[in-house]
């Protein structure tokens, strides 16, 4: 079983350290910053076109609710509309709860 640090160091070297500091970029997605979000999917497509992590960008599409400009080849366990609803609810229940501590 890999830990933490393991993982991490694993996907410095498959090329997706750049990838990582993008997911941590996902504000953007609740602040509805368009441009951010654009940039992000598609810095996510480059770091990962080797197929390893390809679904980042999926994510990040579900979560902003923008359609998949290029499907990967991720297969979802409970589909990817389900899966897209999940990621969704995160990001709108996070935009209520900055509504309600307003």
């Amino acid at each position: 079983m890999l830990h933490v640090g393991e993982l991490h160091a694993q996907a410095g070297c498959a090329g997706v350290a750049r990838a990582e500091v993008h997911l941590r970029d996902l504000h953007h997605v609740v602040r509805n910053d368009q441009d951010h979000v654009a940039t992000t999917i598609a810095r996510l497509r480059e770091n990962t076109r080797g197929g390893d992590f390809a679904y980042y960008s999926d994510i990040v599409a579900f979560m902003a609710d923008l359609p998949l400009e290029e499907a990967s080849p991720t297969r979802w366990i409970d589909g990817a509309q389900h899966t897209r609803r999940r990621w969704r609810g995160l990001v709108t229940a996070r935009r209520d709860d900055l509504r309600m501590s307003l």
